[in-house]
């Protein structure tokens, strides 16, 4: 990440910018609307650049759950249209979100 500026209240704001290994580059910003800790965060979510299919703001709310002793996570994102979403799912997005988690398992288990 080269940019990482969050304001984590409701009302605050973000601004997220990250370069890949091939040198791609990608910026997003956006609005908390709902902070509740330890539990729940609903923002939106605009990408300024790096990413074409994601044209107009999205709705990105996740939920993490504790049982035993383990949490879960669930990340919802809401699109402003069909077309929007398909085009999202169509660029790939998947495996970056999956190899943001895959690296975050790697550090949560160095961690224990």
């Amino acid at each position: 990440m080269t940019v990482c500026e969050n304001d984590l209240r409701g009302g605050g704001q973000f601004r997220h910018a990250w370069s890949g290994p091939e040198g791609t580059q990608m910026a997003m910003h956006g609005v908390y609307s709902e902070v509740t800790p330890p539990e729940r965060i609903v923002r939106s979510e605009t990408f300024d650049s790096g990413c074409d299919a994601q044209v107009g703001e999205q709705i990105g709310t996740l939920v993490l759950t504790e049982q035993g002793n383990k949490t879960t996570l669930k990340l919802t994102v809401q699109f402003h249209s069909k077309e929007a979403r398909d085009a999202a799912v169509a660029s790939g997005m998947e495996r970056g979100v999956a190899a943001g988690y895959d690296r975050l398992d790697e550090i949560l288990a160095s961690a224990r």
